[in-house]
């Protein structure tokens, strides 16, 4: 039998002074934001992003993709209040964000690792 390869895990280590706010808007808006692809690392499978929720009581959904990139609180990937997460997003250029109502302020920092 042989071993497993090993796997490298490094941290995310975002991009300095890469850093925007974004302010999701009611449910029948979709704020997109652009994403520069030259803000992050080399290797498209590893430019990821880290999303910070900053609402301590309303969700989020999110899509990510092209210029046309859109979302809705049904097909959205959730992001929960007072929640963080670092996603993988390949290729894509923008980020889609909506709420089921209030307005609610995101951090979005690109970078690489994990």
């Amino acid at each position: 039998m042989t071993a497993a390869p090993a796997f490298v895990v490094s941290p995310f280590q975002g991009v300095s002074n890469g850093s925007v706010k974004i302010v999701a808007g009611a449910a029948s808006l979709t704020t997109r934001v652009f994403l520069d692809p030259g803000q992050s690392t080399e290797n498209p499978n590893l430019r990821q992003i880290r999303i910070a929720n900053l609402s301590t009581t309303d969700d989020v959904f999110i899509a990510w993709g092209d210029s046309t990139i859109t979302t809705t609180t049904l097909t959205g990937m959730a992001v929960p209040h007072g929640d963080v997460e670092v996603l993988t997003i390949g290729l894509a250029t923008h980020l889609a964000v909506i709420t089921g109502g209030a307005a609610v302020t995101l951090d979005v920092t690109p970078g690489g690792g994990v």
